[in-house]
């Protein structure tokens, strides 16, 4: 009977499909993948320091507390899935308010620059018109050539 109940212990932690797992925890060789991100880096040190700190597999006990975590691991993966997609959307849309804001910005800046342009030219002809004026004041003889 303990020599099953063993058995099942190393067939429940071993049997993931992982080969890194089946390998026996090799540390420095096979859980520096290019794809593995920081925390699951995290994680399979502190699974490979907790086994190793009980001596071997078999000693590691199961607890309700283990299976529960086993049995509701897929629901917090979903559950983080949904709050990456989340932070991914609200990352996107703050860009393109930002996006937004810099091109009213840049509407406002062209529109400022028509308006000074448009200035000048009132400015310019108003003083087309003064010279005119004086010219007329000055020789009332001459043609206006418009």
């Amino acid at each position: 009977m303990g020599r099953s109940v063993a058995g099942c212990k190393i067939m429940f932690i071993f049997f993931n499909g992982n080969a890194s797992g089946e390998r026996g925890f090799s540390v420095n060789k096979t859980m520096l993948f290019e794809n593995l991100k920081e925390q699951s880096l995290m994680n399979q040190r502190g699974a490979y320091d907790g086994i190793k700190s009980l001596g071997e597999v078999e000693n590691v006990s199961i607890t309700k507390r283990m299976l529960s975590a086993v049995r509701c691991a897929r629901h917090r993966y979903r559950a983080d899935l949904v709050m990456k997609k989340v932070y991914l959307v609200l990352k996107k849309a703050s860009k393109t308010q930002e996006k937004r804001k810099l091109e009213k910005e840049l509407q406002q800046l062209y529109n400022q620059k028509k308006k000074s342009g448009m200035t000048k030219r009132r400015k310019k002809l108003n003083l087309k018109k003064k010279f005119k004026f004086w010219r007329k004041r000055e020789n009332p003889y001459c043609e206006d050539s418009n």
